[in-house]
């Protein structure tokens, strides 16, 4: 910029010999400066991105703040663009991390060159909302569809709120002749993949046409994309009905369904009942797929999930792993504490440990000797289902593409890059004059400009380097400021 300035004058700065060999000096140090005065922000901070899954994305937001607190060299962004763009981000190695409600297959994997080790962070449910009132025009607040109802409703053979199978289940309500309209994921989802399987279990017709993926051709209904827009069309669209997490239904105080589960009974989606619904699945590291589709207990809710966390088996970067295993360590043991308030089921203690063990998979390229280890955890038995571990020369991918997605600064970063150059100074060698041997030459101008300079007591008396040495430069005085001593 200075540079700039001198070149861009109409007339020259430096008219005197001294004056401008003091220019040259400075501009001199300015360079030294440059590469002398410590790491710089890109250095200092240490970042991981990830991208995937809105169902967990409140949770993992709440982590990262966590971890902010205790690790201010920490940067851990997360978009919560779904999981199927998240996983496809993670595949190009345009993220650090990818997040899903499903498990990948074994072909997804097969797509990632550096391994892939998949981690369970989280587990929920999802939730039926709705937004109809009765005849009278009293929000209706506990509906209840049976398994009939609601897998009728999505499938396009229910469209009106007074049909027979909604208001059998409801006798003290009286609800309207109004059409039912579906609002469904625009966008692909594993919330989506996570409710159309749970449909296709409970309905032969379901199962048949649309079936269940993240993305389906629904019969019925409007799209909307994320689950923020879901939320947005419930509340604009009278008579619409929808499906989201129950986390983030509770955070907008939108009204769920009580939904008749497997055996019969009609249960109210909570923590309680999410949580007996996820105990009916055990949790196998040999099988490729762990859902719990259709719980059988009296007292489970019908549709609930796991949440996971993709890494890869191999990080180039020693800073960014052990980050990236002191974030999934906290997640899997103190993050877990806030599971609850923002609406999502703890792990149990003997998934999360089983979890934390697969922490010790994830490696620097040379071998697993060099890898940040995790206190407390061991790896003489290794989980069968860990997928392969990518050769090495797979894992040198191009980093231009990492940063092509990384999110700009925020002011936290700005200000973090804000550093004093009289904090610099404090650490910053003092520049020697070069030495002929015994018969030192005397001094010159620039020698003593120097010794000005490097001076601790100038310094602290005028507060940057840069002041005094455009002081010399300009033949300014040279005056302390009013907190020096």
């Amino acid at each position: 910029m200075l540079s700039g300035l001198l070149i861009s004058h109409s007339r020259p700065l430096c008219r005197s010999p001294r004056r401008a060999a003091c220019a040259a000096t400075f501009f001199w140090l300015c360079a030294i400066f440059a590469g002398c005065n410590g790491p710089s922000l890109e250095q200092e901070q240490v970042r991981l991105v990830g991208a995937g899954a809105t169902f967990p994305a409140p949770l993992y937001e709440q982590w990262f703040r966590e971890i902010g607190k205790t690790r201010p060299d920490s940067n851990v962004r997360y978009d919560g663009v779904g999981s199927r763009a998240g996983v496809e981000q993670f595949i190009d190695e345009l993220v650090d991390f990818a997040a899903s409600d499903d498990p990948l297959t074994g072909e997804v994997i097969a797509q990632v060159d550096r391994g892939v080790c998949q981690i369970p962070m989280t587990s929920g449910a999802l939730v039926i909302s709705y937004n109809v009132s009765d005849t009278a025009g009293n929000v209706v607040s506990d509906l209840k569809l049976s398994r009939q109802a609601y897998a009728g409703i999505f499938l396009g053979t229910i469209r009106n709120w007074n049909d027979i199978e909604i208001t059998k289940h409801n006798p003290g309500l009286v609800l309207p002749d109004q059409p039912i309209h579906v609002i469904y994921r625009l966008d692909p989802s594993t919330s989506t993949s996570v409710f159309t399987r749970h449909l296709s279990a409970i309905s032969d017709a379901f199962k048949s046409n649309p079936g269940s993926s993240d993305l389906v051709n629904w019969p019925v209904g409007s799209g909307m994309p994320r689950e923020v827009g879901v939320v947005r069309g419930l509340r604009q669209v009278p008579g619409s009905i929808g499906y989201l997490s129950l986390a983030f239904a509770e955070q907008q105080k939108l009204p769920t369904a009580i939904l008749e589960n497997k055996s019969g009974n009609f249960v109210e989606p909570s923590l309680e009942s999410a949580e007996v619904g996820l105990r009916s699945q055990s949790w196998m590291f040999d099988e490729p797929s762990f859902y719990a589709i259709d719980p059988e207990q009296p007292e489970a809710y019908p549709i609930v999930t796991y949440s996971w966390i993709q890494c890869y088996r191999i990080y180039d970067d020693p800073k960014k792993l052990e980050l990236l295993k002191q974030m999934l360590a906290y997640g899997l043991r103190d993050g877990q504490r806030f599971s609850a308030d923002l609406g999502y089921v703890p792990l149990s203690s003997a998934i999360a440990d089983r979890a934390l063990s697969l922490l010790e998979t994830i490696t620097l390229p040379q071998s697993a000797d060099t890898a940040t280890s995790l206190p407390g955890t061991t790896n003489d038995n290794e989980p069968s289902g860990i997928t392969p571990a990518a050769t090495e020369d797979a894992a040198d991918k191009s980093e231009t593409a990492g940063s092509a997605t990384t999110p700009a600064p925020s002011s936290a970063d700005i200000r973090a890059d804000d550093i004093s150059v009289q904090e610099a100074a404090g650490t910053e060698p003092s520049p020697q004059s070069p030495s002929t041997g015994p018969d030192k030459e005397a001094s010159t101008p620039d020698d003593e400009a120097m010794e000005t300079l490097n001076s601790d007591q100038t310094t602290a008396a005028y507060g940057s380097r840069e002041f005094v040495l455009w002081a010399m430069i300009f033949n300014q005085p040279v005056r302390p400021h009013r907190g020096a001593n």
